[in-house]
């Protein structure tokens, strides 16, 4: 019996302990000596419970609660097992189960204790780590979707908020530089946002670029809308990421549990549809959920359902809007304009549907129809006419997109000079550098591009320096007050200025009267676009105003 003992004690990792009736180990072997880092002989003269009582670390209440029940255990004479107590051993951590039952003389006296300490550390890790998975997310260490919902759902405070947020063409950033950029801006934006946030709050990445704030007990009815402002304020700055400066922005949508069942699962449904609602305000904004949401929501799930229906079907459509030379009065060339009649809503404006078709991704689809369309189109125009199509900037930011042009150019046979593509200082902010490359093969291949709402943009004169444009479009909003706002009149004047001097040309959008259009050319404006210009028309409308001549000047004596 002792040499099997023995040869117990050499090759497990558990250890054999044995206790005489005052509590002291008796004989302790070489590898109990070993667990606790303690001489044999020292351990022999101390009490067992005080030889555990020094491997615990400081202050560790799980630790003191285990000795206490292995003292009433030994105190009670009642049997143990896997008493778990958490120890330090040579500097390091460790994890040690403890299981023992009475040792009996042979009148039944009590003659002490046997038992079997048993390392647990790596158990103990891995259960660590298992619960880590479960709870927090791996890329970014936050809180994760179980863990949040966990918390709502536990969550005491009478009073709670919850803000979620989505980052702005995130898709975009992951497409063009691949995940492991992407993974590396969750991680800065994660940082960024842990910032931003309050000591009692819990922030959470729920997946993909979607985080989610809970905002335990308020102190005040716009705490969560101060919240919301520091998270978008974070994101003021550019993401740095190797050698790329990128802009990442965010919207927030807020609901509260106030006058709520807090179903988890209902109270973030309603908090994406105010996120829905900050997004369709514009970038970089917040809005708390309202009743009305819902109804909006609604529509504009039936209306996705809709669309689709309408790429598969046919539905859309184009209207050419004449771009007018100001020196001649003659049809320069037409912007191509979506259009989608629905058969039983009727006409859906593009501010509504496009949105939609960039959400689902069908703007892909109906991106290439527009190009290819507005191309075949133009072929039957005279040749110094050219076609204006705006681009998303799911399109501009795709790598194959100026491929795919040369394709739709080759098969409509419209030579390259006689495309205008235009674009959006917020197609260019995302990443410049793929920006410039993308403008430079378009150049290269003799395509013109237009910046649009020139004039809105925060940063757009830095961006004429950096980018090669080939003319710009003045936002309507500085033609319409040309008439009481000499303010408008010298930025329209400084804009055809810089624009000579970089050798680009000037549309003024939005040109509605005969005296928006006199000014405009005095100023110096090359084209104009607008309804004294044109209303947007079809194709076989435009070809006879085109076969008419300079009629602009005809209809509209007094320009």
């Amino acid at each position: 019996m002792d040499l099997l003992l023995e040869e117990f004690q050499e090759s497990a990792r558990d250890w054999l302990w044995e206790l005489s009736p005052e509590g002291c180990l008796r004989a302790p072997s070489a590898r109990i000596a070993d667990a606790f880092g303690r001489p044999a002989i020292e351990l022999c003269a101390t009490p067992f419970v005080e030889c555990v009582r020094g491997t615990l670390p400081e202050p560790s209440g799980d630790g003191h609660d285990a000795l206490d029940m292995l003292q009433r255990a030994l105190q009670d004479a009642h049997a143990f097992r896997d008493l778990q107590v958490p120890v330090v051993v040579g500097g390091e951590r460790r994890w040690w189960s403890l299981t023992g039952r009475r040792l009996f003389d042979a009148r039944g006296g009590h003659a002490g204790w046997r038992g079997i300490g048993t390392d647990v550390t790596r158990a103990k890790q891995q259960a660590a780590d298992l619960a880590t998975l479960a709870n927090f997310d791996s890329l970014t260490g936050l809180a994760n979707r179980h863990r949040f919902q966990e918390q709502m759902r536990l969550s005491k405070a009478p009073l709670f908020k919850l803000l979620y947020l989505d980052l702005d063409d995130f898709k975009v950033i992951n497409d063009l530089h691949g995940h492991h950029v992407g993974d590396e801006v969750l991680q800065v934006v994660a940082r960024r946002f842990a910032s931003a946030v309050g000591d009692g709050d819990l922030l959470a990445r729920l997946g993909g670029d979607e985080f989610a704030v809970l905002v335990h007990n308020p102190q005040s009815p716009t705490a969560a809308e101060q919240v919301a402002r520091r998270l978008i304020e974070s994101l003021a700055q550019p993401v740095r990421v190797a050698d790329l400066s990128l802009t990442v922005g965010t919207c927030v949508g807020i609901v509260s549990s106030r006058g709520r069942e807090r179903d988890t699962h209902e109270l973030m449904r309603l908090a994406d549809m105010a996120l829905f609602a900050a997004k369709a305000q514009g970038r970089n904004t917040y809005r708390v959920f309202e009743p009305e949401m819902e109804d909006a929501a609604r529509r504009r799930m039936g209306l996705m359902a809709d669309l689709h229906a309408a790429v598969a079907g046919g539905q859309l459509s184009l209207q050419y809007q004449p771009l007018v030379d100001f020196g001649s009065t003659r049809v320069a060339g037409a912007e191509a304009l979506l259009r989608w009649r629905h058969p039983t809503r009727g006409y859906v404006p593009p501010a509504e549907f496009i949105p939609l078709a960039e959400e689902s991704g069908l703007i892909v689809e109906i991106g290439r129809w527009v190009l290819e369309r507005a191309c075949e189109t133009a072929c039957g125009w005279p040749s110094h006419m050219r076609v204006a199509v705006n681009l998303s900037a799911i399109q501009f930011a795709s790598p194959t997109f100026t491929d795919e042009l040369c394709v739709v150019l080759e098969e409509s046979g419209l030579p390259p000079h006689r495309l205008e593509l235009e674009i959006t200082e917020s197609l260019l902010i995302h990443d410049q550098k793929a920006a410039v490359a993308t403008l430079d093969r378009l150049h290269a291949m003799g395509v013109r591009v237009a910046l649009d709402d020139f004039g809105t943009g925060y940063s757009s004169l830095a961006y004429l320096k950096r980018f090669p444009f080939d003319a710009l479009k003045i936002d309507g909003a500085f033609v319409r007050s040309l008439d009481d706002d000499g303010a408008s009149s010298a930025v329209v004047r400084a804009i055809v200025d810089l624009a000579r001097a970089l050798r680009m040309g000037v549309t003024a959008e939005g040109i509605e009267t005969p005296q928006q259009f006199r000014a405009l050319r005095d100023l110096g404006c090359t084209e104009g676009q607008g309804y004294f210009c044109g209303r947007p028309m079809e194709s076989d409308a435009l070809r006879s105003l085109i076969a008419g001549g300079p009629v602009l000047v005809g209809r509209h004596s007094a320009a």
